[in-house]
């Protein structure tokens, strides 16, 4: 049966672009836009060789050179080409070489085939095939850093200190006034520690005096690393300060109430941190806070907003994503510890299940001495799951401690509290000692005197009779009492001596303290150009790689690596390529060479446009 071919400008072979698949008449590629440059009608020796590849040697009568040809039954279409060359031979004659249009042939078939390997297509969102990889490589710049505060958007100076004998009071002074806090003898330890907590804001700070949320009181820096330093000071050779850290985040985040930038929450257990008044007597001005329950703290992580011209405020810190399929591949997020030694490096747009989703921060510390538990990390999600409490996330390694000094005299008088009653309680001694000394060597000299009276008086009596004895008793009492005289001078010169040698070498021994310098003990963590709390690094690359990543993916569509069908993987709008094989090719009624070609159109790939993008 004699049939009609229209050649057409309409679909090049080139650019492997799937048009007409459900054309069925002429009349629906001229109004798709097709142009008609030639036709052969009455073709009764059409010839379509293997059904995959053909020529036509024919006088054509061409307006243009065509791409395409539709082989029709009247108006019906029964075939359709590729024109991929036409050689013209000489005049109007040409010799066309054709190639099977297979996946519009075939298209619903292809599409709808369950036994399909898509190795390129599209996906929304939702299908976890959207974070696939992409042979394709990009550079990784920071693009910002962003401090990680909690609510109180401020760091925080902790010690950890055993109580004292007795109430001592700490004093600062500074050029706004002297400062002063008393740490009791009864100060309470945390729950399960075998020392008491203290913090304080290492920043200015505003505590709420009451759940009012309207009555303040400013607490300056410089009074709580003052304060601290005094505390290091008077406490730190006494063994009663263990260690004094800046930490990131408050022991105690959840006992006030909240409210806007440096603002904090009135302690539940607080000494009072009070300045010489004006007008004489003290005020308040700040709290040192007591960690009574647990030393195990956490919460939301927050930033500091705001800049020149508008107030600094405290903002849950959130990351947004965009795209997720570009920023999947482009973007890399990073926590990073206030020193440096602790990274914890993630894919934010591997959290979210939407375009436009947000991820947020969490933080979790232990307060202890030396080696404080600080862990950030983003609220798990999506491929990463949920937070199950493991060791996923920033863990902060390193020292926190700040600069210790001890001073040698405080630390002597913290020490020694009873040495000085001790000593004078000795002096005491020795002087009732020397006293009853002092009485026995009278005694001893005036015996000595009556001896010496009864041996002068018997000498003398046996050479001159009386008168020798009373001559001799003279001369011996005499000789007794100078004798016994010198004894006693001498002893209490000596007893005096041995008094006055105790006290002179009491009094150079405190000297000696008292002259020793203050001496570092440890020296601190915080350093120049290095943050007091961890912070987040984006890294992104450039937007000429960005738009190119657009670019690509517009003509290349996504790595979908999936079993299944083809229908599966297109985008209801817009140009989608697809690509990729066949286990089996079922529901084609035609030989192996035939389905041989679409599974070689297939495996080079194909697009799919489908009305507005």
């Amino acid at each position: 049966m004699a049939k009609t071919i229209y050649l057409l400008q309409f679909n090049n072979y080139f650019n492997r672009t799937v048009k007409g698949e459900s054309y069925y008449i002429i009349g629906n590629y001229t109004s798709a836009g097709a142009t008609i440059v030639g036709q052969i009608t009455n073709m009764s020796l059409w010839n379509p060789n293997d059904g995959i590849d053909t020529t036509i040697t024919s006088n054509l009568g061409l307006t243009a050179i065509p791409d395409y040809c539709v082989v029709c039954d009247g108006v019906t279409v029964l075939q359709r080409w590729f024109v991929v060359e036409a050689k013209r031979l000489q005049g109007q004659q040409y010799r066309l070489t054709l190639h099977r249009d297979t996946i519009a042939e075939e298209y619903t078939k292809i599409m709808a085939n369950e036994e399909s390997y898509i190795e390129r297509g599209w996906c929304d969102v939702a299908d976890p095939a959207i974070y696939n990889s992409e042979p394709i490589t990009f550079n990784q710049i920071k693009q910002s850093q962003t401090l990680m505060y909690d609510k109180t958007v401020s760091p925080w100076i902790v010690g950890y200190i055993q109580a004292p004998q007795e109430d001592t009071t700490i004093k600062y002074e500074t050029l706004s006034g002297l400062y002063q806090v008393t740490i009791p003898s009864t100060i309470k330890y945390a729950s399960g520690c075998p020392y008491a907590i203290f913090y304080m804001p290492y920043t200015t700070f505003s505590w709420y005096k009451d759940s009012s949320l309207t009555n303040r009181i400013l607490q300056l820096s410089e009074v709580s690393l003052g304060l601290a330093g005094e505390i290091s000071r008077q406490f730190s050779g006494a063994g009663i300060l263990l260690d004094l850290q800046v930490l990131p985040f408050c022991p105690q985040i959840n006992i006030g109430y909240d409210g806007g930038y440096q603002s904090g929450y009135t302690p539940t257990f607080k000494l009072s941190i009070l300045k010489d008044a004006a007008g004489g007597g003290t005020e308040t001005a700040g709290y040192m806070g007591l960690i009574t329950t647990t030393p195990h703290t956490s919460g939301t992580v927050y930033k500091q907003a705001g800049g020149t011209g508008t107030p600094l405020t405290n903002e849950k810190l959130e990351l947004t994503v965009i795209d997720i399929k570009k920023e999947s591949v482009t973007q890399t997020a990073r926590i990073v510890s206030p020193n440096g030694n602790g990274v914890w490096e993630f894919v934010p747009a591997k959290q979210v299940y939407a375009d436009g989703a947000k991820t947020g921060f969490r933080f979790n510390m232990t307060c202890k001495p030396y080696q404080p538990f600080i862990k950030v990390e983003p609220d798990f999600g999506r491929l990463y799951g949920s937070n199950y409490q493991d060791a996923r996330g920033m863990i902060c390694t390193g020292d926190f401690s700040l600069p210790q000094v001890s001073d040698a005299w405080t630390t002597y008088q913290i020490q020694n509290k009873n040495y000085e009653g001790m000593f004078n309680r000795q002096i005491e001694s020795l002087d009732l000692q020397q006293k009853w000394a002092l009485r026995s060597d009278i005694a001893n000299a005036t015996t000595g005197a009556v001896s010496g009276i009864a041996g002068g008086a018997m000498a003398g009596s046996m050479v001159g009779g009386g008168v020798g004895a009373v001559v001799g008793g003279v001369v011996g009492a005499v000789g007794a009492a100078v004798g016994g005289g010198m004894d006693i001078y001498a002893n209490k010169e000596l007893r005096a001596d041995q008094r006055s040698a105790m006290i002179e070498q009491h009094d150079m021994s405190l000297g000696n303290i008292r002259a020793m310098p203050s001496t570092v003990t440890k020296l601190g963590s915080v350093l120049a150009d290095q943050p007091l709390v961890p912070y987040l690094e984006i890294y992104d690359c450039t937007e000429k790689e960005k738009a190119n990543f657009d670019n690509y993916l517009s003509l290349k569509s996504y790595n979908i690596s999936r079993y299944g069908k083809f229908n599966d993987y297109v985008k209801t709008k817009g140009r989608t390529f697809i690509r990729g094989s066949f286990v089996r090719l079922n529901g084609i009624s035609d030989d192996s060479h035939y389905l041989a070609a679409i599974a070689d159109e297939v495996k080079q790939g194909f697009y799919i446009e489908k009305g507005e993008n």
